[in-house]
């Protein structure tokens, strides 16, 4: 009953036309298509339409006003590594949440019954160097994600409906893992949703060499997953337990979670530690997310190819 579109790209481009002064000088939107005609088509057929906002990744912006993003010895960090060009607004700066704020009320005003901010973060400090231009001594970079979402709030419609995608290691990792401001017991005060990527393919498989690969697997609520793409039930039953264990234990913390499961099949892990994803995982993981105590989930595939047999309808899947 809903569909994830993208208000701003991977890249920082605004995927349909924008009358935003900065997003028109950067060259910075699409300007053929009209969201709002997309939207009243979705609406007209009582599909709500979520807007996934990239929010601190942004290869566009950087570029036209480099003093927005984070930088390395001088120069545009470039998270790519080899020159391509993979820059990251500041999430420490305040003039880069403004330029944020400007998409989200366009994309209000444009209809999007909500908006979800994905990479709403910094990039992992255990894989990269880069300096950041407001960083306080003494503060943790998730006060500056959690205050940026305070900001949001408090600057749109009451009613408007604020969601975000974490990774899926917050809900299993007692610390900001890779330092990337994303925290399971704070993230949410300001948001109706959390949307926890669980894919299984994401998680860390035993092989010694390949994708996702750390020799020894991992752990998830005291079970160890050395392939866990093979086993999608038990990977998102059991991350989506220790989650809701923790967002229980916090006081007045009414956040909502709506988790991200995989509609992919990952044949890039090594050999052996991937399966072709198909009706039955599609099922299996909606199913873990209903055991767990959930009711609404959301499936990625980047290439926008999922299981039509897999989806039930409406008033059948509710019951």
């Amino acid at each position: 009953n809903a569909y994830v579109i993208d208000i701003k790209s991977d890249w920082g481009i605004i995927t349909y036309r924008s009358e935003i002064e900065d997003v028109r000088a950067a060259k910075a939107c699409r300007d053929d298509i009209d969201i709002r005609k997309i939207i009243k088509k979705f609406h007209d057929n009582n599909i709500r339409v979520i807007g996934r906002v990239v929010t601190f990744k942004d290869s566009v912006i950087t570029k036209y006003k480099p003093e927005l993003a984070i930088h390395h010895n001088g120069k545009l960090f470039d998270q790519s590594g080899n020159g391509g060009g993979v820059y990251w607004l500041d999430a420490t700066n305040r003039k880069s949440w403004e330029y944020i704020l400007a998409i989200v009320q366009e994309a209000i005003n444009y209809g999007f019954d909500e908006i979800q901010f994905d990479y709403v973060r910094f990039p992992e400090t255990s894989l990269y160097e880069y300096e950041l231009s407001n960083l306080e001594e003494g503060r943790e970079r998730r006060e500056y994600i959690e205050e940026f979402l305070d900001y949001i709030r408090k600057n749109v419609p009451e009613d408007t409906i604020l969601s975000a995608d974490i990774f899926g290691m917050p809900l299993i990792s007692s610390r900001d893992h890779g330092e990337i401001g994303q925290t399971l017991e704070s993230i949410g005060w300001d948001l109706d949703y959390i949307s926890p990527m669980i894919y299984p393919s994401h998680f860390a498989n035993s092989s010694p060499k390949g994708a996702m690969s750390n020799g020894v697997g991992q752990v998830i609520n005291g079970i160890k997953f050395t392939h866990p793409d093979l086993y999608p039930y038990e990977v998102v039953y059991n991350t989506l337990l220790v989650g809701k264990k923790r967002i229980e234990s916090v006081d007045g913390y009414k956040v909502k979670v709506r988790p991200y499961i995989q509609g992919f099949t990952a044949d890039y892990l090594p050999a052996g530690y991937w399966k072709e994803y198909g009706v039955e995982e599609y099922r299996a993981q909606i199913q873990a997310v209903y055991d767990a105590g959930y009711e609404e989930w959301i499936f990625w595939n980047a290439r926008n190819t999922y299981i039509e047999e897999a989806f039930l309808p409406e008033e059948q899947e509710a019951d």
